[in-house]
């Protein structure tokens, strides 16, 4: 096997599929236990890049693993994700959720970056699959692809409203994933635009400015170890 230290954003950067089997579970995390801890890491990274703090040191999001996977000749690699399918995937609905954020903030070419590292591009011999850089196990896919191609939270919401069943106090949990993506959408808000009690850090610099330096960091700063299985 080979182990080596890549860039968050290196993982996604190949023309691959990371494909979970479908021997793998759920996507099962949750807001207290990962998600916030992992918002959390990815802010203080976008704070030290905001403040100007360039010998801050890299940070590790962990470990994957990842298996070649027997396939005929196609133009997308395949690996199989045999450890840390859960982290890539809410990477990738993270990604998904900055990048249309962007979007709303009118930086479209900071949202193209974005895309290239949720869909692949150029030739493909089944482009309905080939294009996810991520394909989860099979009872995600439908709240998966919702979420990186509904291209805005606006989207996002049409496809799954609330619903509440009669008499019922509360309304039913949206998917997961929807759900995920609607905390980190919330977590960029916060962060970039700041509230009526409190401006946003570096405020006095264009939030495109930010936007970018953040993308940067995301790049750069995160980083995660990978683990190839020959």
């Amino acid at each position: 096997m080979e182990v080596h230290k890549s860039s968050l954003l290196a993982v996604f950067d190949a023309t691959q599929r990371l494909e979970v089997p479908l021997f793998q579970r759920q996507y099962v995390w949750s807001e207290d236990q990962q998600w916030l801890p992992l918002w959390e890491d990815i802010e203080r990274k976008f704070t030290e890049a905001l403040e100007g703090r360039k010998d801050a040191p890299n940070h590790f999001l962990g470990a994957m693993v990842l298996d070649q996977k027997q396939t005929p000749t196609s133009y997308v690699v395949v690996r199989q994700v045999i450890d840390g399918q859960q982290r890539l995937t809410t990477l990738q609905i993270f990604l998904a959720a900055y990048r249309d954020f962007c979007k709303e903030q009118e930086s479209d070419d900071l949202a193209s970056q974005c895309d290239k590292v949720l869909f692949n591009t150029g030739m493909m011999a089944n482009p309905e699959i080939d294009r996810f850089k991520v394909w989860p196990t099979q009872l995600d896919r439908p709240q998966f692809i919702d979420v990186v191609s509904s291209g805005s939270r606006e989207e996002l919401l049409k496809r799954h409203p609330l619903r509440r069943q009669p008499y019922a106090r509360k309304p039913d949990p949206r998917p997961r994933m929807v759900e995920a993506y609607l905390f980190f959408f919330e977590q960029l808000e916060d962060f970039f635009l700041g509230d009526d009690t409190e401006a946003p850090l570096a405020a006095d610099h264009p939030i495109s400015v930010r936007l970018n330096e953040c993308f940067l960091s995301l790049r750069n700063a995160l980083m995660v170890v990978v683990i190839d299985l020959q």
